[in-house]
């Protein structure tokens, strides 16, 4: 029968055991801080820090002009409806700004009641002038000023 091996003495150095050379290392390799990978490294990855630092400042500007105009067009569309009750009751544009914001149904109220309340007035833009645009009959006559006429030019006036 073959002999089986035989047991380590106590205090006897051990070998060490085989590894092949593709195995990986246990701990990782330090670099000095000057090397030139290292340095590369680092302006890598400062440069895609920047870029990365470029675009989520433009996706900000692109979401702060989208909320602009979001306003904006909010803005005009409360105009727009204002505008057409004003329209729709017969409001001077003056008093569109009197009908205030909320909803369509809110503004449209609010003209009714703004055109019911001017059509009770009389005037609506003050007293009205008499035969407005007519040429002015002529002027009565007055005896002291045909008295000054016929003294100065001699002769009468009709």
């Amino acid at each position: 029968m073959p002999d089986a091996p035989a047991a380590p003495e106590p205090g006897a150095p051990q070998a060490e055991p085989a590894t092949p050379e593709h195995a990986a290392p246990t701990a990782p390799i330090r670099v000095p801080d000057d090397h030139p990978l290292l340095k590369a490294y680092e302006a890598t990855r400062s440069e895609l820090k920047s870029l990365k630092d470029a675009a989520n400042t433009g996706r900000q500007k692109a979401a702060d002009d989208l909320a602009a105009e979001t306003a904006r067009a909010d803005g005009m569309h409360a105009e727009l409806i204002q505008l057409r009750a004003a329209l729709r009751h017969g409001l001077d544009i003056e008093d569109v700004d009197l009908l205030g914001t909320g909803t369509e149904d809110e503004i449209e109220a609010r003209a009714k009641r703004l055109a019911d309340r001017s059509a009770t007035t009389p005037y609506k833009h003050g007293k009205p002038t008499p035969r407005e645009g007519a040429t002015p009959p002529p002027p009565k006559s007055d005896p002291m000023r045909e008295l000054t006429r016929q003294l100065f030019n001699g002769a009468p006036t009709t």
